[in-house]
């Protein structure tokens, strides 16, 4: 009887230990995931930090169209940085009214893919030049000398309207030499179909 009383007692000292080595095992897996975790977040954001996505060097295509009052330059440039591992492409747009001699940046717009420089969105109506690239219009109405620039998702929600992300937002653009105009918007949820201005797109009002 005594002999089964120091088995037993034997045997619960041996689950004892057992437990106590599992538990500090744990502990320390514990302790190497967090270490592990905490490295990888710090490798990951000094890595985001010196080496963020951003624009290139990397000319991809450029384009120059030459209107009366103003000639108007677009470049693409090809996405650069660690986390880039599908490169997007920056679209460069400048503006130089035909009495200057340099360059003026107007927009640089960042899409997740390169496609080719959209020629026919550049436009100009006498001395009212206009652009627009995904959800960006930029307007001239004094030939390429002061430029506007307006961020159409933005105006949406202005309006009352979710924002939304989308690339192909602005289908299509006409101003007339009066300032009157109107946009035509691809299909957005609970966004209109159209807008329009009385004022060169300074700002725009959903056709009633």
């Amino acid at each position: 009887m005594r002999e089964a009383r120091q088995e037993c007692t034997s045997s619960r000292t041996g689950l004892k230990r057992m437990s106590g080595k599992i538990r500090r095992f744990s502990t320390i897996l514990r302790r190497v995931i967090v270490v592990l975790i905490a490295g990888g977040t710090i490798t990951f954001v000094t890595a985001l930090v010196l080496n963020p996505p951003r624009m290139g060097e990397n000319l991809l295509e450029e384009l120059s169209i030459d209107f009366p009052s103003c000639s108007i330059r677009v470049r693409a440039y090809e996405e650069v940085g660690m986390f880039a591992l599908v490169p997007g492409c920056y679209y460069v747009f400048e503006a130089r009214p035909k009495e200057q001699e340099h360059w003026s940046r107007v927009v640089v717009f960042r899409n997740d893919d390169h496609v080719p420089i959209p020629k026919n969105q550049i436009r100009a109506k006498g001395k009212v030049i206009f652009f627009f690239i995904g959800w960006v219009f930029a307007i001239s109405p004094d030939g390429g000398r002061t430029w506007y620039v307006r961020d159409m998702l933005k105006e949406l929600a202005n309006l009352g309207y979710e924002e939304q992300l989308n690339y192909r937002l602005i289908k299509d653009a006409h101003i007339s030499p009066n300032g009157e105009g109107v946009m035509l918007l691809s299909p957005v949820k609970n966004a209109p179909g159209m807008l329009v201005t009385h004022n060169y797109g300074l700002k725009w009002h959903v056709k009633k």
